[in-house]
């Protein structure tokens, strides 16, 4: 009997902690069932082999996900209590970890007053899995065409490249965009602010495959041709500047251009020029500019060099 206080001080200790422990839980949860977005693969075994009594488990055929319905969710917990998700998904967790910044994102305008935006995904839970969607929306009054929203992909996993157009813009008007990810209970990457103009007159694409081949005294210079719209279309005129120096846009227009008749073929056709009169021992240096009708010019080229 002498000991039996201190087997209850012990019971009475083991509860306090246990009551302590219950409350840091607590802290921690939310007190509803979710389906973490980044942990469920879709094997659908929760709707195969577990019939919630709400019928509040669906699935999303878009994305391939499950997903709890919170409109007929009444929080039972016999998802959690009755069925075990084989990745761990179902959680009662707070979900505090914001999708990550979306980066490499750039803005192109497209013959037809189309954008293109293309950029490097982020995750669902900073950089990890996939985000849940994207939101496009404009910052200003300009509507688009009587729109305000457009219907966009579902995001790939993080770190791949993705792009898509949007349609609808008018001529003569500046625009600005706020583009974000967002995951499955609304958090938000940063928002990436996207400014551009869409004047109607789309210029040339750019040059991106200017290869160049030495023969002595003189080079060939080759490439693709691109449009008069973006890669639509035919161009007008090449503009084709040799320099012993590395050609920018700083410099461009102080460097004279070299001379020549070639007259541009259709976007997707194979060109080349030659470039001759060059001087032993000296370094050229090469690069090139597309025209369109409207004297709207492209950016400029790759620049190749070479040691003749």
């Amino acid at each position: 009997m002498r000991f039996l206080p201190y087997l209850l001080l012990i019971v009475l200790l083991l509860v306090v902690l246990n009551c302590t422990d219950s409350l840091t839980r607590n802290e921690n949860i939310n007190g509803e069932t979710r389906i973490e977005f980044s942990l469920c693969v879709g094997c659908s075994e929760c709707i195969d082999n577990f019939h919630c009594p709400q019928d509040a488990i669906k699935f999303d055929d878009e994305r391939f996900i499950a997903y709890i319905d919170v409109e007929k969710c009444n929080s039972c917990m016999r998802c959690l209590d009755a069925f075990t998700c084989p990745e761990g998904a179902f959680s009662t967790w707070d979900d505090v970890i914001a999708p990550g910044e979306l980066t490499d994102v750039s803005v192109a305008i497209n013959s037809g007053n189309t954008v293109t935006i293309a950029f490097t995904t982020t995750g669902d839970d900073s950089t990890w899995g996939r985000a849940h969607h994207y939101d496009v929306a404009l910052a200003n009054g300009n509507l688009v065409s009587g729109r305000t929203n457009w219907l966009l992909p579902v995001p790939f996993a993080a770190g791949t490249t993705q792009q898509f157009n949007l349609d609808g813009f008018v001529d003569d008007t500046d625009y600005t965009l706020l583009f974000s990810a967002v995951d499955e209970v609304g958090n938000s990457s940063p928002i990436e602010t996207l400014q551009f103009y869409v004047s109607g007159n789309i210029p040339p694409a750019q040059v991106t495959d200017l290869g160049l081949n030495y023969f002595g005294n003189m080079f060939q210079l080759y490439w693709t041709a691109v449009g008069d719209d973006g890669n639509d279309g035919t161009a007008s005129a090449y503009i084709i500047k040799v320099h012993t120096e590395s050609l920018t846009e700083q410099n461009w227009d102080s460097v004279a251009e070299y001379l020549h008749i070639l007259i541009p073929l259709p976007s997707g056709s194979s060109e080349f020029l030659i470039v001759s009169g060059l001087e032993s021992g000296t370094t050229y240096y090469a690069a090139m500019k597309v025209m369109d009708s409207d004297a709207a010019e492209s950016p400029i080229s790759n620049v190749v060099t070479t040691h003749p």
